[in-house]
């Protein structure tokens, strides 16, 4: 078995026996720092929004004023969607009268 262990150093005169891992613990370190600064930056806009939500209205289930925008944007497409069809219908109708 040590003859192995001398033919493979022989072989691999780099071979190292300790390997640093300082710069992957500082990595490490600096990625942690990086996502909790996130987590606080998270947090801050979640207290944000708590403050536009309908808490002040106590009959109305809690909303986010976001998902209330895009509730009014996507029924104005849909009604301009049908109104777009509708005055398509009526002058097809017309072409035929």
């Amino acid at each position: 078995m040590n003859w192995e262990l001398e033919e493979i150093r022989k072989t691999l005169p780099s071979l190292r026996t300790h390997i640093d891992l300082t710069p992957v613990q500082k990595s490490l370190t600096e990625m942690q720092k990086s996502l909790t600064e996130m987590n606080r930056l998270l947090e801050r806009v979640g207290n944000l929004s708590e403050r536009y939500s309908s808490k002040w209205i106590g009959w109305l289930p809690d909303f986010s004023l976001l998902v209330a925008l895009k509730w009014i944007i996507l029924v104005l497409i849909l009604g301009t969607a049908a109104l777009a069809g509708w005055y398509g219908a009526a002058a097809i109708r017309g072409l035929f009268l």
